[in-house]
């Protein structure tokens, strides 16, 4: 046998190389089951992403939201608050900027600025929701809602007077 393997080193080195080629070929392109069945395994998986999550909100938790983010606005960036004005509002109580900047300088003090919801209520025009809302200073200011967030507010009244 050691002379059959003398005379035909070449071909079995040849045969070998091969084989190992075949072999490492063989491992990095076959399909591994064990790998496939755990990617969908982990797929399958209800981890809950980008479900619908229904959340309860009270009208009371609307109206502190609407009060703190308007008096927000108020206190440190009174453009947005004024470009959050209702149309009608802004040509009857504030024909520019600065009598709004007035008005404002009577609004803010330290229970503004903490301000709380005394009452609320929501009324409808058509089908036009209006948050009415009265803060414990009692100023008065009425949310219409046009969708989620985004509203006008209508100044009522507020306790400064005019």
């Amino acid at each position: 046998m050691s002379d059959f393997v003398k005379n035909n080193k070449g071909i079995i080195i040849f045969l070998s190389a091969l084989a190992v080629f075949v072999l490492v070929v063989y491992l990095f392109t076959r399909n591994d089951n064990s790998v496939t069945s755990k990617l969908e395994d982990n797929s399958m998986i209800n981890t809950e992403i980008n479900q619908l999550v229904r959340i309860n909100v009270s009208e009371e938790e609307i109206a502190r939201k609407y009060l703190s983010s308007f008096v927000n606005l108020v206190v440190y960036h009174p453009e947005n608050a004024f470009e959050l004005i209702d149309a009608e509002t802004l040509s009857a109580r504030f024909p520019d900027y600065n009598s709004f900047l007035k008005y404002r300088e009577s609004l803010i003090n330290d229970s503004f600025v903490r301000s709380a919801v005394r009452k609320y209520a929501y009324t409808y025009q058509g089908n036009k929701k209006t948050m009415i809302v009265i803060d414990d200073d009692n100023n008065q200011f009425a949310f219409r809602e046009n969708g989620i967030m985004d509203y006008t507010v209508v100044i009522m009244d507020y306790s400064g007077g005019e």
